[in-house]
């Protein structure tokens, strides 16, 4: 049993969380079978896939990976840039 477990369900817990990177889908299943039905809930990651393979691996909850602001914001950078270099043609900058 991963090290401190066995610690924390004595201690009361109620709900543990995985995280585990590309591991997790794995790691759900590892827990699932040490202590059948204990709530699991897990990081799905960023991709509808990763979000998948979590749900698949029987977990009761899901924390997803928000995007970066960089990736927020590269769309509304691009069009910002498209038109800035629009005024510069026409005001010859």
């Amino acid at each position: 049993m991963p090290i401190g477990l066995t610690e924390k369900i004595n201690a009361g817990t109620d709900i543990i969380h995985i995280t585990g990177g590309k591991n997790t889908g794995f790691l759900l299943e590892k827990v699932q079978s040490i202590i059948p039905g204990i709530p699991l809930l897990a990081t799905g990651g960023k991709t509808i896939q990763n979000l998948q393979t979590v749900i698949a691996s029987g977990a009761h909850g899901i924390v997803l990976t928000p995007p970066s602001t960089g990736e927020l914001f590269f769309p509304i950078m691009e069009e910002y840039r498209k038109g800035l270099k629009f005024w510069q043609k026409i005001m010859k900058f």
